[in-house]
């Protein structure tokens, strides 16, 4: 026992300060170097994942936009709708009024509308927070918020503007050619025009254009284009629609 408290008792302190003496600086530098090298390879690690996640992020969201294709819907609501070969036609006797028609007449009114979904395009979208690229609603069915269908609402504008030129027609130069009649629209019709303009520049159809079935000019008849499938795209309408109401003005 007296052996083991001498040797205790005479026995150096493991590390005191003055064992530490002139070497105390440089032990705390060099423990200060290693906690920097620690926290900066930490640092590089953070940032080497927060770059990973951007890129997955930019990458998936390329991705995704890079698979859309002209007039797809960009929030990807509606699904893709297939194509398919479809040949234009020349023939005009039921879409457009003759020039002894005073008006446009049911039966061209009922054709114009059987192209339209029931429920004339309108959809309801609650979670439309959800969508960066989905404006808000600017239709108000049934006291709820909905949205229109851009082929449906361009359809209209057509069907618009066709029926208030057959108007202006109809009723012509008669010693004063700046008559408006009191039932037409400029205001909807300007913005048809504007629409219509928009949506062309907007589809960008690169048909190459021949010699029509007419009277043999580019009329646009007898051309074969790349057209969606109209069924298809009705199918789905309707499914989300509020009502079996349609018309196309």
């Amino acid at each position: 026992m007296d052996y083991q408290n001498q040797n205790l008792t005479n026995s150096e302190p493991f590390l005191d300060d003055s064992s530490l003496g002139e070497d105390e600086p440089k032990l705390l530098k060099d423990r200060k170097k290693v906690s920097i090298t620690k926290l900066r390879a930490v640092l590089y690690i953070l940032a080497a994942h927060l770059s990973g996640w951007i890129l997955a992020l930019y990458v998936t969201s390329w991705f995704a936009t890079s698979q859309l294709r002209s007039g797809d819907e960009i929030n990807q609501i509606v699904p893709p709708i297939r194509t398919e070969i479809t040949k234009f036609e020349f023939k005009t006797d039921d879409w457009v009024p003759g020039p002894k028609d005073p008006n446009v007449t049911d039966a061209i009114f009922d054709n114009w509308t059987k192209l339209l979904p029931k429920g004339q395009g309108m959809v309801k979208i609650p979670d439309f927070h959800d969508y960066p690229y989905l404006a808000k609603p600017g239709h108000l069915i049934h006291n709820d918020l909905a949205y229109n269908t851009a082929w449906v609402h361009q359809l209209h504008c057509v069907y618009w503007v066709m029926s208030e030129y057959h108007r202006v027609l109809h009723h012509g130069p008669n010693g004063n050619e700046y008559f408006i009649d009191p039932t037409h629209n400029s205001y909807h019709t300007s913005h048809c025009f504007n629409y219509i303009r928009q949506a062309i520049v907007c589809g960008l159809d690169t048909t190459l254009e021949g010699g029509g079935e007419g009277v043999g000019v580019a009329d646009g008849s007898g051309q074969f284009h790349v057209c969606r499938n109209r069924e298809q795209s009705i199918e789905w309408l309707e499914a989300n629609s509020f009502t079996d109401f349609r018309a196309i003005a």
